[in-house]
């Protein structure tokens, strides 16, 4: 417990690569829920952070911060989907006029045919 001590010191001092650096050895000879909690927390990619968090879920499915902080990027990974694909309906919009045009000036034609052959 004191090494994952040690790796939430150097979390807490914003010194992200040595806590890295004393995971390391910790996930890959004793995983828990705990280390892979603070592998979360020592990343600084949301999708990292979230694969950790996942493995730590995988270990301890009631983990309260993995939880809890997975919970926390899946919100804003939603958001920020939601903000930036936005999908563009205009050029759609203006092919269905387009489209709706052509079709009026062809039922037009024939129209106009339909009545000139009947006079």
């Amino acid at each position: 417990m004191t090494d994952l001590n040690s790796v939430r010191a150097a979390i807490r001092a914003g010194d992200k690569a040595k806590a890295r650096q004393l995971l390391k050895p910790i996930l890959k000879d004793t995983p828990t829920a705990d280390a892979w909690t603070l592998a979360a927390m020592a990343v600084d990619d949301d999708q990292q952070a979230i694969t950790c968090l996942k493995r730590a879920l995988a270990l301890d499915e009631w983990h309260t911060a993995a939880n809890r902080m997975l919970s926390q990027l899946q919100q804003v990974d939603t958001s920020r989907i939601q903000k930036t694909e936005q999908p563009n309906i205009q050029p759609l919009q203006d092919d269905l006029a387009e489209s709706q045009r052509k079709i009026r000036n062809r039922f037009i034609l024939v129209m106009g045919f339909v009545a000139l052959v009947m006079l």
